[in-house]
């Protein structure tokens, strides 16, 4: 009887290693292109933020499918890769509504606490903390409808 026992309990112990990675599907798998260079010494860290939205006009609208984001390292005054970034709804209802996406970048200084738009540091505002090359592109977000 205990052989009985624990044959069943080893079979719900493999259902429930299974499960989890079943119910953990993303919804949303954004790859982005990040390309920094020549970065000032004090930003040493940054993210990109990705939302998905049911508005038609922006994935930062206000009714929120779901958000995320990915931090990574700068090194050497730069950083040059994909960062992924996986956004899952809160259950398929609301994943049916998604209709758009929005992603930004986030840098953060050393002496900083939290994260700020990479436009706020590179030309944001009057005086920017940390002003770029005006001759080099310069994007810090982007966004789109999402393909149905």
């Amino acid at each position: 009887m205990s052989a009985h026992i624990l044959r069943i309990f080893g079979k719900l112990s493999a259902m429930l290693l299974v499960l989890p990675a079943i119910a953990a599907a993303d919804d949303f798998t954004f790859d982005i292109p990040v390309r920094l260079s020549n970065m000032h010494p004090d930003i040493v860290q940054g993210k990109v933020e990705c939302a998905v939205s049911d508005s038609t006009t922006s994935g930062f609208a206000p009714v929120q499918v779901g958000r995320n984001d990915t931090a990574f390292v700068l090194r050497d005054g730069g950083f040059n890769g994909d960062v992924t970034v996986v956004v899952n709804a809160a259950n398929e209802r609301i994943r049916a509504r998604a209709r758009s996406w929005g992603c930004a970048l986030y840098l953060r200084a050393h002496d900083e606490r939290g994260f700020r738009r990479a436009y706020h540091y590179a030309g944001g505002g009057p005086t920017p903390r940390y002003p770029r090359d005006r001759s080099a592109p310069f994007r810090d977000d982007d966004s789109g409808a999402l393909p149905r």
